[in-house]
């Protein structure tokens, strides 16, 4: 990959959008397992069942939101090494 040809910003942009992204879906988590948590008469008759299935989706999003979190990490790191390359390459044309 060739930092010179990345664009930072755009790349911080990513990240960014990437971020409300991942606190939308903990909202979501947050609202779910409020409702989960609740009594209502809906849950099935096994409350076994129904607590083994409202883990696993609420883990589902748990390890979504990492993975969003992690490509937005990565992309603020990538923003970075790019920032850097071209800094870099900018002195070494300036000292030719």
């Amino acid at each position: 990959m060739n930092l010179l040809s990345l664009n930072p910003s755009e790349l911080e942009s990513a990240a960014s959008i990437l971020k409300k992204e991942a606190s939308s879906l903990q909202n979501l988590r947050q609202d779910l397992k409020t409702l989960l948590d609740q009594d209502h008469s809906w849950k099935t008759s096994s409350r076994k069942e129904f607590d083994e299935t409202s883990h696993t989706l609420l883990k589902t999003i748990d390890n979504k939101t990492d993975e969003i979190n992690d490509k937005s990490t990565y992309l603020e790191n990538l923003a970075e090494q790019a920032r850097l390359a071209q800094a870099k390459e900018k002195l070494k044309q300036e000292k030719a």
